[in-house]
């Protein structure tokens, strides 16, 4: 049944939707869940990549409707996906592709947690080196291939609802694959550990899981397949910031037509006067931008926004504008060029913002100012001391990462026609805390308290915006910069609402018309530029994230809004705002040739630099003196909201940092991995789900806590049958066996993982639990032969009459060709795999959870499911090993005649799952040998064994044999390229001559008689040792005794018939053949062969070759009259 089956399959990512292919996307928020790159050498330098995505599976889109019976996608759909934000893959060479229409086969889907798994394959691309050479060719560095789109999960407890970028590293000299990691989209973990009950003194941990991985191709080295690097990866690529020092700075010319043209500043409220560009959103355009520098009665509203970090207590000035160099200022045109149109500096403890005003009666510009207390905010001082965010926790914000957001409102006289009487009020928020002004604390329109006193009020400052109506830490109204009032006093223009440390006041600000930052020695990041107020919630809301414009609609395309015609008027400003310009300072938006790779970046200089919006030319910016790149802060304040919530230990576990309890919810992890340190590193993201229950405890039930019913603080919750209030556990049973310690794989880098290997069922005592032999160990397989395991989930939650209670399982990713049943049983239910590897010498994740499936009876409505602990397990699959006979390849066996022997071939297949046969391959079994068949015990592998039992009878003296054993394997399933296997072995039989075993109850006369001989000639072979002691009986003893019952004779030169040997010694060729059954097929004997002979006295040559021979001198000689020609003229005994 598709509800209670999370199946699996492939997919291929995509993004946040494009906005000509909504239809039903509108308010699903973002949906992207999991993310994964990895990458093989195809030839040369052509690679292949292969992207895997996760997304929201009951999302109301065509594209994302499959075949499932609830309308959505399910194992084998192809779906296609666009994107509002189109998803593109960056191959890091200069070459992009984009994936708007992007086809993807679902290769996994959860119902009960509504995701869906897919993959795509990118091919035939061909990078024009190895690496990313350095144009020197003296060093080098990987390329980086980005996934990027939009959006992030968009109820994820971080980062969610923003961009996303995977980047992965390929260089083709350090590896020819990249790892590749199985893990589910997403896990389930407790908000409080699990503490060792049977240790008192344990200490309680964060929750934690591992991320498991191997190559993504197939590795002969099972070491080379395993990896052992991880490290945590940014949540996205926050890019890079700017360093500048006290004499360094960039500036961006504002005198160009395309801001201060009077074509430029009509296009901000009359379209038709735009150009192409702003033509659709005039209230974004440079004209605008100018306007509001300036102040101006129909733009109202500027805000400025972004990161600061200063290095000095004194601080300094952070961004300004200001009038060109060597221009000069009619009297009627003070307001174009006006010098300081508007500026923000921070220090130790302030944050200063003001602009410039004329004084016409001294001729003279006048800094106008007010200062804004750090310490005016409690939840910022909070944050500043939080050693969460930062490693120098004080109330200063000196070396820190601070955001900071200033808003200058333009307040007009009313009913003044000449709208000469313009005043200019800020606020300003760090971290997007709202800070006040000490003078001016929690002045409001309602609120007269004595340190309000010096509020403008009364119908003299009747404002057309609201008369004497103040926000929470608004400052008071300070003249310009647009045409000052005259009314005020000349001694008011110089007054400097600045911190004792600063000495601003003395000097004119402004010396060019230009957006200008840096005066200051220390860092900028992320800075925003926007038309319209940014209220303290949407600063809070977006201080933390990329921004980037085109976003989803279910939070906002920053570049548009709905009503008033889509533009910024005097009437909506404070409700609404639109993004004017960001500038990201990151180093793929400058012209800079040293910062080629974001690897590199930290410390190279530019010159040029572009905002990331808008992408237009005009907008460029130029360093004065040098400005280098640094690498952003990593505080979890900055853009990894959250991003420090874990810490990675060995062997690749992530675990929580947090104290407890952790908040429960959905979080987003990114962690790279990579085989080794020296190899490239390839991402994997995705979502870690937090549940509100107790600790994973070994074989118990998980109770979700923090109902409403729980009441009593430490107490169990009472049950409630309406709520989900527990998770289900998981539990896999298969039949597997350790691996011995010398064939655990890579003990040099493994030394806490271990192997066990899938054996047969019916096996005796020793198999081990697999649910302890989950990754990080290994789980051995072999190509051509199923393995097979039994998943098992069980939840507690008692059963409401009225509604059903079911457990099913999330599995992904799923290995090639595994099959899964479907799931039997209800609140017990279990589900079987079956898979029959084909491909060898690669290792392949499984992970797999238990999730529950509740209906409140009453209202009929699914209760949110919830997960057990994930469990992977990691096949490693080999080749299918040959079986092999155990000892040497080739036996040399004497035996002796009348005496039992056995041998005992044993063959070993390391592969339990095999099955082997021995038979006898070349040789024939001599008369009475038997082979008998055995099969030994054998945990981990399977062993046979053939035992050659034999009794040479009297008549086997000289016997000489080879036999040839075979042992061959089954060949395991049909997989392209397997066959059966085989060993062979090699017996060398040979029988001693003249040695004979007593048998028991044998007399010496019938001993005798088998031999061909007389009991007196029997009895004096063995008169020394072995002896005989009485010529009526023999003895039997124990060991059996072993008599001699012939002579040995080896030939001495050339050849010798037999018929001489028999007549010399007074045998029969019968007798002869008997006792040499080696020669029963010979006619003549060579020279050193060795024979078996009774000599019979009486029949037997008289004389021998030596008879007339005398020994001299180191030889026989000839004696006088002697003839030793031959042995025909000695006399036959008679």
């Amino acid at each position: 049944m598709a509800s209670q089956n999370a199946l699996l399959g492939l997919i291929i990512v995509s993004a946040c939707w494009t906005t000509n292919a909504l239809f039903g996307l509108e308010g699903a928020g973002g949906t992207f869940r999991y993310g994964h790159i990895f990458w093989k050498r195809i030839q040369g330098n052509e690679v292949e990549f292969t992207i895997q995505a996760a997304f929201t599976r009951s999302v109301d889109t065509s594209y994302f409707s499959g075949s499932a019976l609830d309308g959505y996608s399910r194992t084998g759909d192809v779906i296609t996906m666009t994107g509002r934000e189109t998803p593109m893959f960056d191959f890091g060479d200069g070459f992009e592709q984009r994936l708007d229409k992007l086809e993807m086969t679902v290769i996994a889907y959860s119902v009960r947690e509504n995701w869906f798994l897919g993959s795509t394959t990118l091919k035939g691309h061909v990078y024009p080196t190895p690496n990313n050479e350095d144009r020197d060719g003296l060093s080098s560095r990987p390329w980086l291939a980005k996934f990027t789109g939009c959006c992030r999960f968009g109820e994820l407890m971080n980062n969610a609802d923003t961009p996303w970028v995977l980047t992965a590293e390929v260089d083709l000299q350090r590896a020819l694959t990249s790892p590749r990691v199985g893990i589910l989209p997403q896990i389930s973990v407790p908000s409080t550990a699990y503490k060792d009950q049977f240790t008192p003194d344990s200490v309680e941990e964060g929750p934690s899981f591992r991320v498991p991985g191997s190559a993504a191709v197939p590795e002969d080295s099972r070491c080379d397949r395993r990896v052992k690097f991880w490290e945590l990866d940014k949540p996205w690529t926050v890019g890079t910031a700017a360093r500048f020092k006290t004499d360094s700075s960039l500036q961006m010319d504002l005198s160009s037509d395309h801001f201060s043209s009077e074509q430029a500043l009509q296009c901000c409220t009359k379209p038709s006067q735009c150009s192409d560009d702003y033509g659709d959103n005039p209230s974004v355009s440079p004209g605008c931008f100018f306007r509001l520098l300036r102040s101006d009665h129909e733009q109202r509203a500027l805000t400025v926004e972004g990161w600061v970090r200063i290095s000095t207590e004194s601080g300094g000035v952070v961004m300004k504008t200001g009038k060109k160099d060597g221009t000069t200022c009619a009297d009627t045109d003070k307001g174009l060029c006006d010098v300081s149109l508007m500026q923000i500096a921070l220090n130790a403890t302030h944050v200063t913002v003001g602009h410039e005003v004329y004084d016409e009666m001294n001729n003279v510009w006048m800094l106008k100012t007010v200062s804004f207390a750090v310490n005016s905010n409690a939840l910022l001082l909070a944050d500043l001391n939080n050693e969460d965010y930062y490693s120098n926790p004080s109330d200063r914000v000196v070396d820190k990462w601070v955001h900071v957001a200033v808003v200058r409102q333009t307040r007009v006289k009313k009913e003044d026609s000449s709208f000469s009487q313009w005043f200019s009020t800020y606020k300003a928020y760090v971290n997007g805390q709202a800070l006040e002004l000490q003078t001016l604390n929690g002045c409001t329109k309602t609120v007269q308290s004595p340190e309000c006193a010096s509020r403008p009020g009364g119908a003299f400052y009747d404002l057309d915006d609201g008369g004497d109506s103040f926000d929470t830490g608004e400052s008071n109204l300070l003249p310009g910069p647009r045409l000052p009032n005259p009314f005020f006093n000349n001694e008011n223009f110089g007054r400097c609402d600045w911190d004792a440390t600063w000495e601003l006041c003395k000097d004119s600000f402004g010396s060019e018309t230009t957006l200008q930052f840096g005066l200051f020695e220390g860092d900028l990041d992320e800075w925003r530029f926007w038309n319209g107020e940014r209220r303290q919630t949407d600063v809070l809301s977006w201080f933390q994230k990329p921004l980037s414009p085109a976003l989803s609609v279910y939070y906002g395309n920053p570049t548009q809004i709905s009503g008033s015609g889509g533009i910024i008027t005097k009437d909506n400003y404070k409700i609404a705002s639109l993004l004017i310009a960001n500038f990201n300072f990151d180093w793929d938006q400058s012209n800079s040739d040293s910062c080629a790779s974001e690897q590199l970046v930290d410390g190279c200089a530019f010159t040029t630099l572009i905002p990331i919006f808008p992408v237009i030319n005009h907008w460029e910016a130029n360093t004065v003196n040098e400005v280098i790149f640094v690498e952003t802060g990593t505080s979890r304040i900055m853009f990894y909201e959250s991003g420090e919530l874990f810490q990675l230990e060995a062997g690749g576990v992530i675990r929580f940092k947090q104290a407890f309890p952790i908040p429960v919810g959905m979080y987003q992890v990114t962690v790279r991995v990579a085989i080794d340190r020296d190899t490239p590193r390839v991402p994997v993201d995705f979502i870690v789900e937090v549940l509100n229950q107790d600790g994973f405890a070994r074989d118990s039930d998980l109770r979700i806590l923090g109902t409403e019913l729980c009441t009593i603080p430490n107490q169990p919750c009472p049950y409630n049958p309406d709520v989900n209030q527990y998770a289900p556990t998981l539990s896999i049973t298969g039949n597997i066996a350790a691996v011995p310690e010398s064939d655990q794989g890579c003990p040099e880098v493994d030394d806490e993982t271990n192997t066990a290997v899938f054996v047969k069922g019916g096996q005796p005592q020793g198999l081990l639990p697999v649910d302890d032999n989950v990754y990080p160990n290994y789980l051995r397989a072999y190509a051509g032969f199923e393995v097979a395991l039994t998943f098992h989930g069980a939840d507690s939650q008692p059963v409401p009459a009225s509604g059903p209670d079911l457990v099913g399982f999330s599995i992904g990713p799923a290995p090639a060709y595994g099959r899964f049943s479907t799931v039997r049983g209800t609140k017990r239910a279990n589900m079987t795999m079956q898979w029959t590897p084909c491909d060898a010498n690669m290792t392949s994740i499984l992970c797999v959870e238990a999730v529950d499936y509740h209906i409140d009876p009453v209202t009929n409505l699914t209760e949110r499911s919830a997960a057990s602990q994930s469990k992977c397990l990691a096949f490693e699959v080999e080749q299918d090993p040959p079986p092999v006979f155990l000892g040497p390849k080739m036996l040399l066996v004497n035996f002796t005649m009348g005496k039992p022997h056995s041998i005992t071939l044993v063959a070993r297949d390391a592969n339990a799952l095999d099955d082997i046969e021995i038979d006898l391959a070349d040789g024939e079994l001599p008369a009475g040998l038997t082979l008998m068949h055995a099969d030994r015990d054998c945990l981990h592998c399977i062993e046979k064994s053939v035992t050659l039992a034999w009794t040479p009878g009297v008549n086997m003296g000289g016997f000489a044999s080879v036999l040839r054993f075979r042992v061959r394997d089954s060949g395991g399933a049909v997989c392209s390229g397997l066959a059966r296997q085989e060993d062979f072995v090699e017996v060398m039989m040979t029988v001693e001559k003249c040695k004979y075993m007593v048998q028991k109850d044998m007399q010496l006369q019938e001993l005798a008689a088998v031999f061909d001989m007389d009991w007196i000639r029997l009895w004096s072979l063995n008169s020394m040792e072995p002896s005989l002691n009485h010529p009526d009986y023999l003895v039997l003893k124990e060991p059996p005794q072993v008599i001699h019952v012939g002579h040995r004779y080896r030939v001495l030169s050339g050849t010798e018939p037999l018929d001489r040997i028999v007549t010399r010694f007074g045998m029969s060729m019968e007798q002869l053949r008997q006792l040499n059954y080696d020669i029963r097929e010979m006619e003549e004997v060579p020279e050193g062969y060795r024979l078996c002979v009774v000599p019979n006295s009486c029949k037997g040559l008289k004389d021998t070759i030596y008879s007339g021979l005398e020994y001299k001198d180191n030889k026989f000689l000839a004696q006088q009259g002697a003839d030793a020609s031959s042995l025909d003229g000695m006399q036959t005994r008679t």
